[in-house]
């Protein structure tokens, strides 16, 4: 399959073995919204990634390997080589290790016409099936300057999405982050500086895994592939969608009684300055 103009450049970067990376990839050409383009980034990545990168890219056009040694930090600054190709509307990322719901772009696309630089709800998987959600919202001020300020990050990498037009304006692109600054914060820092329209999808529509150290990376990845089965079918992403709908229950409904209470000081305004230009 072939894209022209692709409204997605997606960015997939991985520094080892092949493992999770068949899961990863196969989460992303599931997607409905098929309009997009694949950047795999290696950094120093060994060789049996690269083929099966490269086998991956055989297989869809959609797909370009980009292969580099291993760069500083996390290989930041390859993320920016890969991005000078972009020729998508929109930039998204996914990690190696974590799935995509088949209408993560689709939903993304509905809203991102009026956000500059946001994310979907996180949705971690946690090794007993339990579900996490932190509720730490990209469009609430505080949250924002908490990240500027702190140690202290809400966004995990596949959930982040920006315009092109976006992360072309910025003063740095990816570039390596200070050794006591994460990588993902310090660039999600860069979009919180610049006057950008920020915001925050309510919706899950990623998994993040989170495993205790002494799980092997064939039971990490027999897990992942257990919920690449499961997110395919439309009642098993409700179920999830659900259960994390009700750990920000409380925030909606605060949000929109913040909204309601702001028409209510509208109305009242609006009332007061009518009766006075009657005198």
């Amino acid at each position: 399959m072939t894209i022209q103009n692709p409204f997605f450049s997606i960015i997939l970067a991985v520094h080892r073995g092949p493992i999770y990376l068949p899961l990863s990839v196969s989460s992303v050409l599931s997607q409905t919204l098929e309009s997009f383009e694949l950047f795999i980034v290696l950094d120093g990545a060994p060789q049996d990634t690269y083929d099966c990168a490269k086998s991956l890219a055989d297989s869809d056009s959609r797909i370009k390997v980009f292969q580099f040694s291993k760069g500083k930090r996390h290989g930041e600054e390859h993320r920016a080589s890969a991005l000078a190709e972009a020729r998508g509307q929109v930039i998204a990322q996914i990690d190696d290790d974590c799935l995509w719901m088949p209408d993560n772009l689709q939903i993304i696309q509905k809203f991102c016409q009026k956000i500059d630089f946001g994310h979907t709800l996180q949705t971690v998987i946690k090794s007993d099936g339990r579900i996490f959600s932190p509720r730490s919202y990209l469009e609430q001020p505080a949250a924002r300057k908490r990240m500027l300020r702190k140690n202290f990050n809400m966004i995990a990498t596949s959930n982040v999405f920006y315009t092109r037009a976006a992360y072309e304006s910025l003063p740095e692109k990816w570039a390596p982050a200070p050794a006591n600054i994460a990588t993902d914060l310090h660039m999600w820092r860069k979009f919180l500086r610049e006057d950008l329209r920020f915001g925050t999808i309510f919706a899950s529509s990623s998994l993040v895994f989170h495993y205790p150290k002494n799980f092997s990376d064939e039971s990490s990845r027999n897990r992942i592939e257990e919920w690449l089965n499961k997110i395919q079918s439309t009642d098993e992403r409700a179920l999830v969608r659900e259960r994390v709908m009700r750990i920000h229950a409380t925030c909606l409904k605060e949000r929109k009684q913040g909204k309601e209470h702001k028409l209510q000081w509208d109305n009242l305004a609006r009332f007061f300055r009518d009766l006075f230009c009657r005198f």
